[in-house]
């Protein structure tokens, strides 16, 4: 079960570019207060879902390896990277070019999935060698990339709300648990 603080740390996550998204849309934000809010939001919230899939391990942000901070860092800048193209779009599409904020604000829930994701990237490292079990999420209808099932996520880099999934990732409602079970034999299943 995932615990409540997670939950409320995402949908934190999602009020917080709302804000943005809808400051850029309507024009009360210049595109530089746009960059600064979306940074400010990428970075506390990112680094607090990496904290809590170190925390599942009993891990501190200030005892992860150099590696570890590295993929922090690389997370986070990748994710950088996306806020020109969100930028442009909702720019395109603002109240005065006569867009709705609520189809600005559907570009939200794809960005908020990327707290989860982090999560899972950080408990993936933090587990070392414990084993890990997909979960399937809530979603009524899963891909067939999150119906296939392995152990070693983190050497085959594939992880829930990753952008390799059949699925693409953005809506993804799976999470990855700790287990006793044993490792599941044989190579991991491709993904298609």
């Amino acid at each position: 079960m995932v615990p409540m603080i997670v939950q409320l740390s995402q949908s934190n996550y999602a009020r917080s570019l709302r804000a943005a998204v809808r400051g850029l849309w309507g024009g009360t934000f210049t595109l530089s207060q746009f960059y600064e809010a979306m940074a400010t939001a990428i970075e506390r919230h990112i680094r607090a879902a990496w904290r809590e899939g170190f925390a599942e391990f009993g891990i501190e942000l200030d005892e992860m390896t150099d590696d570890e901070q590295i993929a922090l860092l690389v997370f986070i800048g990748t994710q950088f990277n996306y806020i020109n193209g969100l930028a442009q779009w909702v720019t395109t599409h603002s109240k005065s070019n006569g867009g709705k904020l609520r189809t600005a604000f559907l570009r939200v829930p794809v960005w908020a999935n990327r707290y989860t994701d982090a999560r899972n990237q950080a408990k993936t490292l933090a587990a070392g060698n414990q084993h890990l079990m997909w979960k399937l999420g809530r979603t009524e209808k899963h891909c067939t990339s999150c119906l296939k099932r392995g152990t070693i996520w983190r050497e085959a880099n594939i992880f829930p709300q990753s952008p390799d999934l059949e699925c693409g990732g953005w809506l993804c409602d799976c999470d990855l648990l700790p287990t006793s079970n044993r490792a599941t034999p044989g190579r991991l299943p491709s993904l298609p």
